[in-house]
């Protein structure tokens, strides 16, 4: 059984296809879908407000209401990697709680959280609402997961750079399997270093010099050593198999920011069939438009057996790259590109970097 989690374009429509799929299919649920509100209360989430759907209280409530009425849930995003301390004040605990018994009374009963002190808020109010850590509490550990288990988590989303890391998902299945749900279409570096930072700049700053720093920085790194798109936290719809072998059936598919123009239904029927034809960058960005001259076709199709290399354990990752060879061979097979590409890529990155380009003009300081 596969079990999927959904970001919300909140219509109606599209809540209809995942119905119809979940009477389709005996051995898949569209469990639940995930957002929240951006009028009418506070924001802690983990995209910025501007990128994602727009909706009110009242609108939310019909969408639950038709939701639930057709067996699917909606976990609510409050997970934003930090809330600048306002959890511990007097009048962010009031604010918090009120969000709360507010979502209660719609018939939420699910939520996304991140930061221990929110965790603990929730269960003193709700200590029946169900509770999913999110991938920005970067669960990369089996003490990290048992940890989340004992605070009440009734699923964690782990931290996607461990997502081929299979004998630490062993490890994690082992202490209890239907509690991991694993992302398949994470688009971030592994092991970003801007990871933490893009994370607490989303939470307190939604601006377009903040966002295009991490973004088109990511872009630079990516342009100048093209492999690291193979070295992404993607999971192909193909090697979906290989997690429901150890007993990981929550899938996660992310792109709220992309919900609105991409085509999400199109996307969840590659990851139910386990098998998708075309641009493996295209699943990342569940098929919106986006920056295509800039970055490499990656045949999906020719990736087939690289994720069974570490399945196996006949591929034992330590990043040192060019001693290996492991993803060079499949990126000889997979990728297609132009030979200036690199360098056209990053010097168009560079250029789109509103705050380096700010930078180069503020005037230098001199110390005396």
């Amino acid at each position: 059984m596969k079990l999927f989690s959904m970001p919300a374009d909140f219509k109606e429509k599209t809540l209809q296809e995942y119905i119809k799929l979940n009477q389709q299919y005996d051995n898949v649920i569209i469990r639940e879908t995930y957002g929240q509100l951006t009028e009418d209360c506070m924001h802690m989430s983990g995209r910025a407000k501007s990128t994602i759907p727009q909706i009110g209280m009242r609108d939310l409530e019909k969408y639950v209401e038709f939701s639930k009425k057709h067996g699917i849930e909606f976990n609510y995003t409050l997970n934003a990697a930090c809330f600048g301390n306002y959890e511990f004040s007097d009048r962010g605990i009031k604010e918090i709680k009120n969000l709360i018994r507010d979502l209660q009374n719609i018939g939420v009963n699910s939520l996304t959280l991140t930061t221990p002190g929110v965790i603990e808020l929730v269960r003193s109010i709700a200590p029946d609402i169900k509770i999913k850590i999110s991938a920005i509490s970067q669960t990369d550990s089996v003490k990290k997961m048992k940890h989340y288990i004992d605070m009440g988590a009734e699923r964690i989303v782990i931290e996607p750079a461990v997502t081929k890391d299979f004998t630490l998902l062993r490890n994690m299945a082992a202490q209890g399997a239907d509690k991991i749900e694993v992302i398949v279409n994470d688009k971030c570096m592994r092991d970003c270093p801007y990871r933490i930072f893009h994370y607490n700049q989303t939470a307190h700053d939604n601006s377009e010099r903040g966002k295009s720093f991490y973004f088109m920085s990511c872009g630079v790194k990516k342009s100048k050593d093209p492999q690291i798109y193979l070295n992404l936290n993607w999971i192909r719809p193909e090697d979906l198999h290989l997690y429901d072998n150890i007993g990981i059936k929550n899938f996660k598919v992310e792109g709220r920011e992309f919900v609105l123009e991409g085509d999400i239904v199109k996307l969840l029927k590659a990851y139910i069939n386990e098998s998708f034809e075309g641009n493996l960058l295209d699943l990342l960005h569940i098929f919106a438009p986006y920056d295509t001259e800039h970055q490499p076709y990656i045949d999906n199709k020719a990736l087939d057996g690289y994720v069974e290399g570490f399945y196996n354990n006949t591929v034992e990752c330590d990043q040192i790259c060019n001693k290996c060879g492991y993803c060079a061979e499949f990126m000889k097979k997979s990728f297609t590109m132009p030979d200036n590409m690199s360098s056209v890529a990053a010097d168009y990155y560079r250029g789109e970097n509103g705050y380096i380009q700010r930078l180069k003009q503020e005037p230098q300081i001199s110390i005396k």
